[in-house]
């Protein structure tokens, strides 16, 4: 399953944002304010909603529980903010015109695959009773043919419209351990718990249409599995090892998770340093003395992780990253989790971001990846396909396509670079050149004529 389009309103500085056949590595770039930072936090703030509810995801966006800092600037309170995502998937279907020309027997039916459009929709906003749900709906419809199944659908009252309105019985454990049958009406989610998180909660029991088994459960967890990252180098290097800690965004937890790697990881990660760094040897791990160390070949004893540089610390996290599947024992997402990644180029030398970059498309190749960047070797790296770019047009930000701007084709084409291009000024209004004067100054004349005497 891939994201295939996106449409923000109302969300900071889209206004009205679209994004249609978005690729597996989608490739960011724009201006400090353009929103760059912003539609990374869309992911975030959704990730958030799914896994707790809107309150709690608004909260730590906003630090209160208002609109008032996440509705864009010129926006009316009755506006309310949209998010639209737009996934493709392939799922397996009964094949109608074989089974037409055979006699019904007991053998496995055929099955042909089909590509399915999914879109989940979240319309919500704020009022004297506080947040609440103003529409909320997911739908899919099989590529070839017009009818629209809509899976949930959910209105103001946050009265959920179910494919089956019933109510089901479920066997409940209390804390005595008495069991008993309870009948829960699933069509009426509480006011701040998405309608996606409160099927899922229910996934057990809820019976699912043929040809899309556990559509809800799988969107739902592919969401809960992405993975943002705005990397911040004094997270990483602080050192936790009080129980079971998570990598964070930010890079907190870094540390446990390298002591807690598993071999074949570790490997991995060796193979690739070795890759990035000509004198990296080895990853030296003791579990038992909770220390991490590097070793290198010009050196007699390994670093330990206090004295690592910054641009080491920030590459094992991105190829922690990058090497660590989606480990949930969920049998329908398999998936490796989509990653967000805040300008990866920061504290790495440049000569390695193309490497960096070889490695972000192999991993999009069984996921996806969204990046933000303003360096010109990420961009060099790029393919013309892959790349957008946010300028600011009358108070709100639209996004731009690099492969439908007929210049950039062009010079592509003839054998120019994207990085090249973008530091020419060749991506719209992303950065329009000033006139400089670069002359020298009358100060700078007397500085001279000072200096020389």
């Amino acid at each position: 399953m891939k994201i295939r389009s996106l449409e923000i309103k109302n969300f900071k500085v889209f206004k009205d944002m679209k994004m249609e056949k978005i690729p597996d590595l989608c490739v960011i770039v724009g201006a400090n304010g353009t929103g760059k930072s912003t539609f990374l936090q869309v992911f975030e703030f959704l990730k958030d909603a799914v896994m707790f509810d809107l309150k709690t995801a608004v909260g730590k966006l906003n630090y209160i529980y208002k609109l008032d800092g996440i509705r864009s600037i010129g926006a009316n309170k009755e506006e309310p903010i949209t998010i639209r995502i737009g996934f493709l998937d392939e799922v397996e279907v009964p094949d109608n015109k074989k089974r037409k020309n055979k006699k019904r027997d007991n053998k496995k039916q055929d099955v042909v695959k089909k590509e399915v459009d999914v879109t989940y929709e979240l319309v919500f906003n704020d009022g004297e009773n506080g947040l609440y749900i103003k529409k909320e709906q997911l739908y899919y419809k099989i590529r070839g043919k017009e009818k629209k199944t809509v899976y949930f659908k959910r209105g103001k009252n946050s009265k959920l419209k179910l494919i089956n309105d019933l109510e089901f019985e479920v066997v409940v454990t209390n804390k005595e351990g008495n069991r008993k049958e309870e009948k829960i009406a699933l069509n009426n989610p509480p006011k701040h718990i998405l309608a996606l998180k409160w099927i899922t909660d229910f996934r057990n029991i809820l019976p699912i249409p043929i040809p899309l088994p556990y559509l809800s459960r799988k969107i739902s967890n592919l969401i809960k599995s992405w993975s943002p990252s705005d990397f911040q180098i004094s997270e990483a290097r602080k050192i936790e090892l009080k129980g079971h800690i998570d990598m964070s965004p930010q890079g907190g937890g870094l540390f446990a998770s390298l002591i807690n790697i598993s071999k074949d990881k570790r490997e991995r990660i060796e193979s690739d340093m070795k890759s990035y760094i000509t004198d990296f040897e080895s990853l030296d791990i003791n579990r038992d003395f909770d220390a991490v160390r590097i070793r290198y070949k010009h050196l007699n004893r390994p670093v330990s992780y206090h004295h690592l540089s910054d641009g080491t610390i920030k590459l094992l996290y991105y190829l922690l990253l990058l090497n660590t599947a989606y480990s949930n024992m969920d049998p329908f997402n398999t998936d490796f989790p989509f990653l967000f990644i805040n300008e990866p180029e920061n504290h790495l030398y440049h000569e390695i971001l193309w490497k960096l970059m070889e490695d972000f498309k192999i991993y999009a190749k069984n996921s996806q990846i969204f990046l933000t960047t303003h360096s010109t070797d990420f961009l060099d790296e790029a393919e013309l396909d892959d790349v957008f770019w946010l300028e600011k047009e009358k108070g709100s930000v639209k996004v731009c396509r690099a492969k439908d701007n007929e210049y950039l084709k062009v010079q592509v084409k003839e054998g120019d670079r994207l990085g090249t291009l973008f530091q020419e000024g060749s991506f719209g209004n992303v950065h329009p050149r000033r006139e400089v004067d670069f002359s020298v100054s009358k100060r700078a004349k007397k500085l001279l004529v000072k200096k020389n005497n």
